[in-house]
C-alpha cells in the first residue's frame, strides 16, 4: 500500500517541501504547488535513494532532488540520479483503462 498526496500545497517551507525517505515505496504526488519557499529552502521534492515515487502536475519553485526511482507523468521516467532542473509545467494525458473482457456465457 502506498501514500498519496493529491492537490496539496506548501507555504514558506524552510527546507524541502516533500521528502520521501526511509525506503518508502509507491508514493504518489499529484497536483502539488509550492508557494514562496524561504531563502533557506533547498528543494521542493526530495526522493531519497531506495525510495520510489510518482509525480505529476507539479508547480514548484525550488528544484527537485530525485535520487530514488521516480515516475514523472509529465516527462517520462527518470533513473536514479539527482535533478536540479525545475519540473516541467505541462502535463501528459494518460490513456484510459481498457474495458474488461466480456464475461463467458453460461
Amino acid at each position: 500500500m502506498g501514500v498519496g498526496l493529491w492537490n496539496c500545497f506548501t507555504y514558506a517551507s524552510p527546507n524541502a517541501s516533500i521528502w520521501v525517505t526511509g525506503n518508502a515505496r509507491t508514493v504518489s504526488v499529484f497536483g502539488f504547488t509550492e508557494n514562496t519557499p524561504t531563502v533557506s529552502a533547498t528543494n521542493s521534492i526530495v526522493v531519497d535513494s531506495g525510495c520510489s515515487a510518482s509525480l505529476g502536475d507539479l508547480s514548484n519553485v525550488k528544484p527537485l532532488s530525485l535520487a530514488g526511482y521516480t515516475n514523472d507523468t509529465q516527462g517520462g521516467t527518470s533513473p536514479p540520479a539527482s535533478s536540479t532542473a525545475p519540473a516541467p509545467r505541462t502535463t501528459t494525458a494518460m490513456s484510459p483503462r481498457p474495458p474488461p473482457p466480456p464475461s463467458p456465457s453460461t
